[in-house]
């Protein structure tokens, strides 16, 4: 019996997850007029979004992505990019962008989130080391201080006899 096993986020693909959620969220941000698609981007119907994407990025069009794209438009409800809705009548679940969204987009989604995140961290560790030596020093120099101190109350006051 052949067992199935699903893609996972390491699966070969010319792009990575974070650039799915770039352009899954770049496709509810486009404005009408720089669109290709002529479907309106609010109460969107779960079914009609893949399609619209795959069409406005055709670089997502590949092996794979059917699977993780239940999970990225997740991934989008719950960081707050994307409104969803289950309580239309007669309808599927439907999504919308919010503002947030719409902002997030415009300021280069979650790519310039990681680079943003990758900066404050190496200038962290920067910040961490210097510190470090900033305290060895501190107490190297604390060390000769004392050592000066109690030299001097042992020959010029002649403490410790």
């Amino acid at each position: 019996m052949i067992k199935f096993i699903p893609p996972t986020l390491t699966t070969k693909a010319p792009f990575s997850p974070i650039e799915m959620l770039d352009y899954t969220l770049g496709w509810f941000a486009l404005d009408a007029e720089d669109s290709q698609t002529v479907i309106s981007k609010y109460d969107v119907d779960y079914r009609s979004i893949m399609p619209n994407v795959i069409k406005e990025f055709p670089q997502m069009n590949v092996p794979g992505v059917i699977y993780f794209f239940p999970m990225i438009l997740q991934k989008l409800v719950k960081d707050g990019y994307l409104l969803f809705d289950n309580s239309v009548k007669g309808f599927d679940a439907s999504y919308s962008i919010a503002l947030e969204g719409k902002l997030f987009s415009d300021s280069g989604g979650y790519k310039m989130e990681a680079i943003r995140n990758s900066i404050v961290e190496n200038s962290a560790k920067a910040n961490k080391t210097l510190l470090t030596l900033l305290t060895f020093f501190v107490s190297v120099g604390t060390m000769i201080a004392a050592t000066y101190y109690l030299t001097e109350l042992y020959w010029k006051y002649h403490w410790f006899h």
